[in-house]
């Protein structure tokens, strides 16, 4: 009938054309396509006609399961049907037949097709001699919202089939024993299967080569980038592969095997903490070690934290504690309140540590110029930290970015000499806070330092070591302040408990901090002398109303009268406007 396209014509079989009996069909070809228009059957040489078409029909998109709901009204008493035939089309493309019912019913439930689609419905109405009656069409376009296993999808695309097992199994020539799957095209196992489809050639979803994806530098590990027992070895660690996806991309229920079972977990971010956990369980299981507590894990060549910098769950879900607990949700970017993805890729991320999506390190002698001009070191801070709200983020937060690219010589809180980060190295975030939440302060702060040679300290782990807060108590600043500084006069330091001697050695980055030409050791003046109570920010500044302005981010050099023998003050009214040359 290809040749007949545009065309309508009558189809008949079993006898002459109008013999008794013959049946015939009236279709049409449009754009290849085979329409039917109506069947009946020749009774005593003339065409008869089918019954009337149903009345009142209407259609409604369907719950799980079910794509759409037809409905129509029963025929009138004289009016005799034997069953009913059910219609649906594509957009508006040509009805095909996609069920049938008994004459007594009254609606059908169409469970064959696929959420998310836009589909019409019509009902024909048949006799018990085989005569059908015209298509009577609804009005609407129905779509259903409900989630399918995106594998089911798939399958009904590609393959016309209502079989999906097929896309990846095969049970008489499996490339792999575990649940008889499909050979992978460069790899064996589980993850090759997922990447036949999963791949930048195929579909969107792509896990291999793309932006959250396996072959980036860190985060979750699968068979083929794994070096050892992790958690995620495999696609189905995460993922429940036959199940219909909801809120999330087919992720199984928030759950951790462990040795005694299987603990469920609840909250807003339940999933990631199921492995995430207050014992580091992922950790433990790819290491065969306890998660190093806070501060106290080891660093790369660099200084970056390797380990060491997750509080826990109990910490990061309190909002008094950690700050990004509370990030609100977003319902365009699919994220909850205080949601893991909005700094972490689910797979894997471009930053060298910690699966995050922008960079976050400490800046090298190869970088200086690029982290001075863009602020590149904490790019995943300054996304929201940048003056400008994400896309999809309702949410304004303190802009610390311009003050860590200004052309202020403290810009950033610039280290002075050499230790491990280079000389005018801003000093990375990492060093001040942990993204995570702190045991003791409200911003994060966390502080690793030492008070003697070897002597590490961490504060901010335990309630009480930093309490630095809005209220701005001159005793918590000073005491901040001199987690990594010492007074002028004495060389103290805190501690976590009182301002005490800090000994030659005792290093920050490499920089001992009693060193005055490293200005680790504060210059002489009274205002940096041990028994000095006045707040840092009196000198220094706390204001960030402005790119200009100063604070701990951008300190403030003063222009103060100095006097080597301590004895000089602070100006009254002295308002940290002014700056001075640094060495």
């Amino acid at each position: 009938m290809t040749g007949n396209r545009g065309h309508n014509a009558v189809h008949r079989s079993g006898g002459g054309f109008g013999a008794p009996g013959a049946r015939w069909a009236a279709i049409a070809v449009a754009a290849g396509i085979l329409v039917v228009l109506g069947i009946g059957t020749a009774l005593g040489g003339a065409l008869q006609a089918g019954p009337p078409a149903p009345g009142g029909v209407s259609a409604n998109a369907g719950a799980t399961g079910t794509v759409g709901i037809v409905i129509w009204e029963a025929p009138a008493p004289d009016v005799e049907v034997a069953g009913y035939r059910v219609w649906r089309a594509e957009a508006d493309g040509p009805f095909v037949p996609v069920g049938a019912v008994p004459g007594g019913a009254t609606g059908f439930s169409d469970t064959s097709g696929l959420p998310g689609e836009a589909y019409r419905y019509g009902v024909s109405a048949m006799d018990a001699n085989g005569r059908e009656s015209q298509v009577a069409a609804a009005d609407a376009v129905v779509t259903a919202t409900w989630s399918l296993s995106p594998h089911v999808r798939l399958d009904a695309r590609t393959v016309g089939s209502s079989n999906s097992c097929g896309t990846c199994h095969r049970p008489h020539g499996a490339g792999t024993a575990e649940a008889l799957l499909r050979e992978g095209e460069t790899l064996t196992g589980q993850s090759a299967v997922c990447y036949r489809c999963h791949s930048e050639t195929i579909i969107a979803a792509d896990v291999g080569p793309g932006s959250d994806a396996f072959s980036l530098f860190s985060g979750h590990t699968l068979e083929a980038t794994a070096s050892g027992a992790d958690m995620t070895a495999e696609c189905g660690s995460c993922h429940d592969l036959h199940a219909a996806s909801s809120a999330s991309p087919m992720l199984r229920p928030a759950f951790l095997r462990t040795s005694a079972g299987t603990r469920t977990v609840s909250g807003p971010i339940s999933w990631c903490l199921a492995c995430h956990d207050e014992l580091g369980t992922w950790y433990s299981n790819a290491y065969g070690a306890a998660y190093p507590a806070l501060g106290t894990g080891p660093r790369d060549a660099d200084g970056y934290p390797i380990s060491g910098t997750w509080p826990g769950a109990a910490i990061y879900t309190d909002e008094t504690r950690s700050p990004h607990a509370r990030i609100p949700a977003s319902a365009s970017l699919g994220r909850v309140t205080g949601d893991c993805l909005y700094c972490h890729a689910a797979h894997r991320g471009a930053n060298r540590y910690d699966g995050l999506r922008e960079s976050y390190r400490p800046t090298s002698a190869g970088t200086l110029a690029e982290d001075h001009s863009t602020g590149a070191y904490a790019a995943a801070c300054f996304v929201c930290h940048g003056g400008t709200s994400p896309a999809g983020l309702d949410v304004i937060v303190t802009d610390i970015k311009r003050h860590a690219v200004s052309t202020s010589p403290n810009a950033g809180h610039r280290v002075r000499s050499g230790g491990v980060l280079p000389p005018r190295a801003q000093l990375p975030c990492y060093d001040c806070h942990d993204p995570h939440g702190t045991a003791g302060s409200a911003y994060g702060l966390l502080v690793v330092t030492q008070t003697g040679p070897g002597a590490t300290v961490v504060l901010g782990d335990a309630p009480g070591e930093i309490a630095l807060s809005e209220a701005a108590v001159p005793a918590d600043v000073r005491a901040f302040c001199l987690s990594c500084h010492t007074t002028s006069d004495t060389s103290a330091g805190w501690d976590g408990s009182s301002i005490g001697t800090v000994a030659a050695g005792a290093l920050v980055e490499g920089i001992d901090r009693t060193s005055q030409s490293a200005f680790l050791r504060l210059r002489s003046n009274k205002a940096h002398e041990q028994a000095d109570p006045r707040s840092c920010y009196e000198c220094h500044g706390r204001d960030y109303s402005s790119a200009g302005s100063f604070n701990v981010h951008d300190p403030a050099v003063p222009v103060v009268p100095v006097d080597v023998t301590g004895s000089s003050d602070v100006p009254a009214g002295f308002d940290a406007t002014s700056v001075a040359p640094v060495p």
